[in-house]
């Protein structure tokens, strides 16, 4: 007999499972965009070089075979025409051309960091961290439209993270970005999702990078995680506020709230939106906005 934790055990982890299928699913599209693009350029290479040799043969023809000139004065081009022949072609609906987002390497000392771009979907880039990161300490002072939220960032142990986390600060891209996503019962960890820098709820900064301080599975609440794990860490982050929420897949824990649990606990309160439920993980059917975070060493 299969018991209600167990159960509930099961269904967090099909959870995980069917997120990571989704995203994998975006990223095999995105090669397949990248395939048809490359095909369709390289016909239309092979097209414009069989033009360039009907020119050349054409070019080999006896000036005899050229048409006679006519004594028809030559008339001056319609205003339209004129605008027609100088306005820019317009732009081309071939897609952009993305790569899949691969595991980054975790740091080999502490404080070297390696974040590798990702032109993937859902992302918004603002360039990428310096590779060294300083091994300080440092507060978080996240301001939403529910209130304030502090958090000490552990800059020891997660020195990449915490410099990654900063790095997007001081460039304001948390700014007015919602909090997308919200696990209650009968999800086995208890989290508030944030830190989406596009807004969708599966977005990033253009860039992934590995993990730090991953050994826990446990954690009770108030603690800031990164979370997509595995190695493929990007913006976005959970804030745990129940009092035992555990992960299926290795998660690095960077910061630990100070002040300001209540304002994540009131919008847990609130529940999922209507038809989001999946398994206790949805969106938040109270709206949380982050306005903008600020990072202060200590």
């Amino acid at each position: 007999m299969v018991t209600k934790k167990k159960r509930r055990r099961q269904l967090a982890r099909q959870k995980w499972e069917r997120q990571q299928a989704r995203r994998a699913l975006r990223r095999q599209r995105a090669r397949r965009r990248a395939i048809i693009a490359s095909a369709v350029a390289g016909v239309l290479a092979v097209g414009a070089g069989g033009y360039g040799i009907f020119a050349l043969v054409s070019d080999d023809s006896p000036a005899s075979a050229s048409p006679t000139p006519t004594s028809t004065p030559a008339r001056s081009p319609s205003p339209s025409a004129s605008r027609s022949a100088s306005a820019s072609p317009s732009p081309s609906s071939t897609p952009t051309a993305t790569a899949a987002a691969a595991a980054a390497p975790r740091p080999t000392k502490p404080g070297e960091c390696v974040y590798v771009p990702y032109d993937g979907p859902n992302q918004k880039s603002f360039g990428l961290p310096a590779s060294s990161a300083p091994r300080t300490d440092a507060v978080a002072t996240i301001t939403t439209n529910r209130g304030t939220i502090t958090v000490d960032l552990l800059g020891e142990d997660a020195s990449c993270a915490v410099h990654s986390f900063t790095f997007l600060a001081n460039k304001g891209a948390f700014d007015n970005t919602p909090c997308t996503g919200l696990a209650v019962e009968p999800a086995r960890a208890r989290y508030l999702e944030c830190g989406d820098v596009t807004g969708s709820g599966d977005g990033g900064p253009g860039y992934v990078f590995g993990n730090e301080n991953d050994d826990r599975r446990q954690y009770d609440a108030g603690w800031l995680v990164l979370a997509d794990g595995e190695n493929r860490n990007g913006s976005r982050f959970y804030i745990t506020y129940g009092e035992s929420s555990r992960f299926d897949h290795r998660v690095t824990a960077f910061g630990k709230v100070r002040t300001g649990l209540d304002v994540v606990r009131e919008v847990a309160r609130g529940g999922l939106a209507p038809g989001s439920d999946d398994n206790g993980v949805g969106r938040p059917a109270t709206s949380i906005v982050i306005k903008d975070v600020k990072v202060t060493t200590k």
